[in-house]
């Protein structure tokens, strides 16, 4: 499997940080093979001058200092400079097992296979905490398996692009979508799932992510200016999950943006009669219709969550964000 490249892609963005941990992760990898691709979003700090130093003693290292304009252009500016055989995305701020690459080439039927996935720690400062991912004993292609993705229970898996190979010509047919700006990962994982005919697991947690238990990081997507995303993001994944004869998840996913959206205006603190208004022409779309919200609690875990889905449902805002910033509070 020496022979088989594999392109890297590495956005970054002020990860001065963590970036020569990541970096050292994998170009001191078993598999040695590899392209290991920069794309620097106009950082602030001295994470070009770290990206630089890198190319200048590894030819296996490339740079592209472009523009501030988000992950998903730099992913896409990555795959489209990429020469590799494979494809694969690593955050700036997590790093690899030093056998990853080495385990996806080899695991059986490689050659066959357009995707293949390894399962992953979460790291929350010194702590590593193995994720469980029941989810291996069931094929990629069947729909419980992306159900997966979704759902708030013992089975949840982050639809994260970051541990995984894809064959390039997949890569390259798909772009991730620069007018969504949360689980833009997640659009692009479950899209190149739709092309992948051959789709192999490795049950090896060989990816290390890192978590931040943080409040305020938490929360970071619950502002006004992601509305529309969340909007658009529950657009997709209704008609996606429709098409794949999925109707409940098609459901849960509505109505859980429809909770996202409300979230927004919550935690940018507008009063509870600017929130109705709002509110007002997201439940004409059909997201917060009976159907959604029933799919939604039954799906959930958490009681709290059930509570709050009955809340909102019946537009008992004033006592839905009572509960939600209580909690919010309680985590601080």
């Amino acid at each position: 499997m020496d022979d088989i490249k594999i392109s890297v892609i590495v956005p970054v963005y002020n990860s001065e940080k963590t970036l020569v941990r990541c970096a050292d992760s994998i170009l001191n990898g078993t598999h040695k093979n590899i392209e290991l691709i920069f794309i620097n979003d106009e950082s602030t700090d001295n994470s070009l001058e770290i990206c630089l130093r890198y190319a200048d003693r590894d030819g296996r290292v490339k740079v592209i200092n472009k523009e501030n304009r988000g992950v998903s252009i730099a992913r896409n500016e990555g795959v489209a400079a990429a020469t590799g055989d494979y494809i694969a995305f690593v955050d700036s701020d997590d790093y690899v097992d030093r056998d990853m690459y080495e385990k996806l080439l080899n695991n059986s039927d490689c050659a066959s296979a357009d995707i293949v996935f390894c399962g992953y720690n979460t790291v929350n400062g010194d702590k590593i905490i193995p994720r469980v991912e029941p989810q291996f004993a069931l094929t990629v292609t069947d729909k419980r398996y992306r159900s997966n993705f979704q759902y708030d229970t013992e089975n949840y898996v982050m639809g994260n692009v970051w541990r995984m190979i894809v064959k390039s010509e997949i890569a390259k047919s798909v772009t991730f979508r620069n007018d969504i700006h949360i689980a833009e990962d997640l659009v692009y994982l479950l899209s190149v799932l739709n092309i992948a005919k051959k789709v192999n697991t490795v049950n090896e947690r060989l990816y290390f992510y890192s978590y931040s238990s943080n409040v305020a990081t938490h929360y970071k997507y619950m502002k006004e200016e992601y509305v529309d995303s969340y909007k658009e993001l529950s657009e997709f994944l209704s008609a996606y999950y429709s098409v794949l004869g999925d109707d409940e998840t098609a459901k849960y996913c509505r109505f859980s943006n429809f909770i996202n959206i409300w979230r927004c205006y919550v935690y940018s603190a507008f009063g509870i009669r600017r929130i109705r208004k709002e509110l007002k022409k997201y439940r004409k779309t059909g997201m917060a219709a009976f159907s959604t919200m029933r799919a939604y609690v039954r799906n959930v875990k958490s009681p709290r969550q059930k509570i709050l889905a009955i809340l909102i449902y019946f537009k008992m805002y004033a006592v839905a964000r009572k509960l939600a910033l209580f909690r919010n509070k309680s985590k601080s």
